[in-house]
């Protein structure tokens, strides 16, 4: 069986989710290829998407902290490179109304 992460939601809980499948047994790699690499298998685009190798689109966070052993860490993105273009992740937080982000890993 195979589980694809954010397929219930707005994307929003999606750490959250990470998460749970933590808990719930897989480690934090199997859970990251949740939201990664197997959608990508699932819907036949891993040629394109789901890693990061020559020759892929890549839409990628940067994060303060090490998300192979604290998956919260995706909660603190600092950039995000989407489309070709390079993105704050403070400004995308303060444009989007969110706040209490303080950068710093727990």
């Amino acid at each position: 069986m195979r589980i694809v992460a954010g397929t219930d939601g707005y994307g929003l809980e999606l750490v959250r989710e990470l998460e749970l499948y933590q808990q719930a047994g897989l480690t934090n790699e199997e859970a990251l290829q949740t939201a990664t690499i197997i959608p990508a298998r699932t819907t036949g685009m891993a040629d394109r998407f789901g890693s990061i190798e020559t020759g892929k689109t890549a839409s990628m966070i940067l994060i303060n902290g090490d998300a192979s052993k604290d998956l919260g860490a995706l909660r603190r993105v600092t950039t995000v490179f989407l489309d070709g273009y390079r993105l704050d992740g403070a400004a995308l937080r303060e444009a989007s109304g969110f706040s209490g982000f303080s950068g710093a890993p727990k």
